[in-house]
């Protein structure tokens, strides 16, 4: 169990004192006290990671709430199975002043045999994953979004029809966003790692612990294509683009098992696409199927 929160004293002897001091000033000391040592998941309840004298304090609790909300960096983990529905409360994050938000995530493992980017959008968008991805628009204060994400599937390349478009909802939402993704291939590699042997000669080997390789930064990946992508892909890779359909990557089960983890890591990006600037350009096209589904929405309810 993660130890509680501590908090410094000083300012906080007394309430009454402390709502004499203009919000200003208040908003200040809630910054030093507020400072969680630990992660924040979005769905705790927050009053444990309020100090006692503001949280018995009708007036004060609400603005320290707030204050927390605003400066804590807050976790989101798609993979419990508790997060959907997912209901906001009093005592829970409310996502309107979220500022910093990071997600845990593992890649949707699809298995639509379909060729078109429409295609797979009517597939997509009434899915679990995507509904969850979209609850992301329901921070309209976003600043800073990081997503830690492990691939499952091989060797198909990495899979972005279900976050794809909302990351290009919220950038066009909020033009000052900062996006992150960090990509980790170790839950795949770990199952192969500890799995069964392939010969009776590999029972009498000194298998070691896995290690880890951890994440690896590719926010290059999802940003949008530049010119550069596009003449490449126009010229290159045109049959891939009618179909929306990404080249296989190389497996990682074979390619990677055996590599130290800095070698993984210096190779990640080769083993989640091998087309990089194709991966870009499909993702711009897909949130323009995205974004024209949208605006249908209401147009059909009023129907």
């Amino acid at each position: 169990m993660m130890p509680g929160p501590s908090w410094p004293t000083s300012a906080l002897h007394n309430a009454d004192l402390l709502y004499k001091l203009p919000r200003e000033l208040r908003d200040k000391v809630y910054v030093d006290v507020l400072n969680a040592d630990c992660p924040v998941g979005l769905t705790e309840d927050l009053l444990p990671h309020i100090p006692p004298i503001l949280r018995g304090n009708p007036d004060l609790l609400p603005e320290a709430l707030e204050m927390l909300t605003k400066t804590q960096t807050f976790t989101w983990d798609f993979d419990d199975p508790r997060i959907y529905p997912l209901v906001w409360t009093r005592e829970c994050v409310q996502p309107y002043d979220v500022r910093h938000l990071d997600i845990t995530c593992s890649e949707y493992m699809e298995h639509f045999g379909l060729d078109g980017l429409e295609e797979h959008e009517n597939m997509y968008r009434d899915s679990v994953p995507r509904v969850l991805w979209e609850r992301l628009m329901q921070f309209p204060r976003l600043q800073n979004l990081t997503i830690y994400m492990q691939k499952n599937m091989e060797p198909k390349a990495l899979n972005t029809l279900d976050f794809g478009p909302v990351l290009y909802n919220l950038r066009a939402k909020l033009s000052k966003i900062n996006i992150k993704f960090f990509l980790s291939f170790d839950e795949m590699l770990l199952g192969l790692w500890n799995g069964p042997m392939e010969s009776d000669d590999d029972l009498s080997a000194d298998v070691s612990p896995y290690q880890p390789m951890g994440f690896v930064n590719m926010s290059d990946l999802i940003a949008p294509p530049n010119a550069e992508d596009v003449a490449y892909v126009q010229e290159y890779l045109p049959e891939y683009m009618n179909t929306g359909r990404m080249p296989h990557s190389r497996r990682i089960s074979t390619g990677l098992i055996d590599e130290s983890p800095a070698s993984r890591r210096a190779l990640a990006q080769h083993y989640a696409v091998t087309e990089p600037a194709l991966l870009r350009c499909l993702m711009r096209d897909h949130f323009e199927i995205y974004r024209k589904r949208q605006d249908r929405v209401p147009e059909e309810e009023s129907t």
